[in-house]
């Protein structure tokens, strides 16, 4: 679920991250074309005021999306730390299980010895009877 997670966290970075990028061209375009209409000599007041207004909602929202990428980034920080502790704790139980596989072999080994060596001298004991 976290690797999930993740992954629908970087999308949503990538998303930002376009989003962003087209908000400050269209804010670029829009000061250039303030720009232009300033340099022309020609007074279009109206033009310019309405060009200025967008590109300062377009400067509010851009610093909107830098507030959803930080939210983004402390989602994806948390999630990475979720999935090393997971990594960490799996790697624990892996060395655990060996170790219990490791230690049941063992009693296996000596269990099936000792019974080897019972019937080797139950056979022995048997022998000498005769």
């Amino acid at each position: 679920m976290c690797l999930q997670l993740l992954a629908q966290i970087l999308d949503s970075e990538r998303e930002l991250a376009m989003q962003k990028h087209q908000l400050e061209q269209t804010r670029d375009q829009q000061l250039e074309q303030l720009r232009s209409i300033l340099d022309n000599g020609t007074a279009d007041i109206d033009g310019a005021a309405a060009r200025r207004f967008y590109a300062g909602q377009l400067t509010a929202e851009i610093a909107a999306v830098e507030r959803n990428r930080d939210i983004v980034a402390e989602q994806q920080a948390i999630c990475r730390q979720a999935l090393s502790r997971t990594d960490r704790d799996v790697k624990i139980l892996e060395k655990l299980e060996e170790k219990y596989r490791t230690a049941f072999l063992y009693e296996e080994e000596r269990r099936a010895a000792r019974e080897l060596e019972d019937t080797w001298m139950s056979g022995r004991q048997t022998e000498s009877v005769r």
